[in-house]
Parts: C-alpha cells; structure tokens; sequence
C-alpha cells in the first residue's frame, strides 16, 4: 500500500508528463500552420488530424489514470469538472463553426485550430491531483 503523498506525486508526475507531450505536439504543429498561413494564406486540413487524435488519447489515458488515485469523495466533483469543461471547450468549438461556415466569419482552418486546442486541453488535468488522492492496494 502505497502512501498518500506518494499517490499524490505519481498523479502530478503523470499530469505534467502528458502536459509535456501536449505541448511537444502543440508547438510544432501550431508553428507549422502559422508558417503555412503567412507563406501561403491556406494550411492542409489533415494537419489538424495528428493533434486531435492526440489530444483525445492522452486526455482519456490521463483522465483514467488520475480519477483512479483521487478519493471516492472528490471523484464526483473530479466528473463535473471535467464534464462542465467538456461542454465548453465543445461549444467553442460550435460556435467557431457557426461563425466559419454559417456567416464566414473566421476560415476553415481557424475551426480547426480550435478543435485540435479543445481536443489538446479539454479541461484542466493539472487541477486534479490537487484533490486527496486515496491509497489504492495493487
């Protein structure tokens, strides 16, 4: 049985790894299209692909690993957090498409730049090992 502050450690530890691999994708893909843009005026939609499928896969890996080391107590405040943001980061992302598509307000691949955001940092997983963690028997 592991203690309390080491539970509390491997669950930061976890956080700000998979924030140090959102950012490793975050950064190249963001300055790419930013290039692209001010060379060209258009970026490739499949660019968007890689940080999407990233972001979704290291926010469910993480979300799985971090909601089992918090408190049964604080799980349910963890779930509503993580719930209320989704539907932000969602709705964002909706009106960003009325906008683009709707009234041509914004372009394509701003919707896009916004979804591969909301898909990188959805909620805030820094947030949740700051709850008690519980010792958890392997």
């Amino acid at each position: 049985m592991q203690s309390l502050s080491s539970l509390r450690v491997v669950a930061i530890q976890l956080v700000y790894g998979l924030a140090i691999a959102k950012l490793l994708t975050l950064i190249p893909v963001y300055s790419y299209a930013a290039i692209q843009d001010w060379k060209k005026r258009e970026i490739h939609p499949l660019l968007w692909v890689a940080p999407i499928t990233v972001g979704i896969t290291l926010n469910i890996y993480g979300m799985n690993r971090v909601l089992n080391l918090i408190s049964p107590l604080y799980k349910d405040v963890a779930l509503i957090h993580i719930r209320l943001s989704l539907l932000f980061s969602l709705s964002i992302v909706f009106v960003m498409a009325l906008l683009a598509f709707v009234f041509g307000v914004v372009g394509g691949a701003d919707v896009l730049a916004t979804a591969a955001f909301a898909a990188l940092y959805p909620f805030n997983l820094e947030l949740l090992p700051l709850l008690k963690t519980e010792a958890v028997t392997a």
